[in-house]
């Protein structure tokens, strides 16, 4: 396993954003955690990767506890994460918003723009790129990072049908590379098509997990989408 959050509690005032939930997530798989508005996907998220302290509960990573580690730390045991709000610095070239990310050869800038389809884009101003390819940069912004583990928060949000495929087409070639996949996404077609492994959230707490046809069809989770 390549990840284990057990037991993880976070608050805000009196809401219960995530309420004593544990997950696990499989090594060299694609899994997605999903839910209704307000389920508590991005709060869980943020403890994963250490970007929100959590109230109570631990997180394990290969075995290892880094529950209280700070986020730069956990980025140095092989974790990188994306954010829901593309984080790119528009009036500098795509080479120097790489270079933020980590101090590196031009060749190995190169290799991570074709890894995510945007080959001969080195020079050109951030600010010049669609919405799609900002999103494209900045995940070529985390896998510069040394990794393992891929947290993308809502990687096709507002982004053209082109690029959903090409982010769909990306995730399978990191799957193949041994890479494991961690995703919040709210489009279900995408979340079916590429995840090995789904975990579904509702109102804090894990509502089940299971492989895509078994989430497809399972009553609960019907409920918890469309009310009924």
């Amino acid at each position: 396993m390549m990840l284990q959050a057990k037991n993880m509690s976070k608050s805000f005032g009196g809401v219960h954003a995530v309420s004593n939930c544990s997950i696990k997530i499989p090594e060299g798989k694609i899994t997605a955690l999903i839910g209704p508005n307000g389920a508590g996907k991005t709060t869980l998220f943020n403890m994963i990767s250490g970007t929100l302290p959590s109230d109570s509960g631990s997180v394990r990573f290969k075995g290892e506890d880094i529950t209280n580690m700070k986020v730069h730390e956990r980025a140095r045991k092989g974790i990188s994460r994306t954010f829901q709000m593309t984080k790119t610095f528009k009036n500098m070239t795509v080479r120097d918003n790489l270079r933020l990310a980590r101090e590196t050869t031009d060749d190995k800038l190169k290799i991570a723009l074709s890894q995510v389809r945007l080959q001969g884009f080195l020079d050109h101003i951030a600010g010049e790129l669609s919405y799609g390819q900002g999103r494209l940069l900045e995940l070529a912004r985390s896998l510069l990072l040394p990794h393992t583990f891929l947290m993308l928060d809502e990687p096709t949000a507002g982004v053209n049908p082109q690029i959903r495929q090409e982010m769909k087409q990306i995730l399978k070639d990191l799957r193949k590379e041994g890479k494991t996949v961690l995703f919040i996404e709210h489009d279900m077609d995408f979340v079916m098509s590429i995840s090995d492994h789904i975990i579904v959230l509702n109102e804090g707490k894990l509502l089940m997990e299971g492989t895509p046809k078994q989430v497809r069809n399972n009553p609960k989770v019907l409920e918890a989408y469309l009310g009924k």
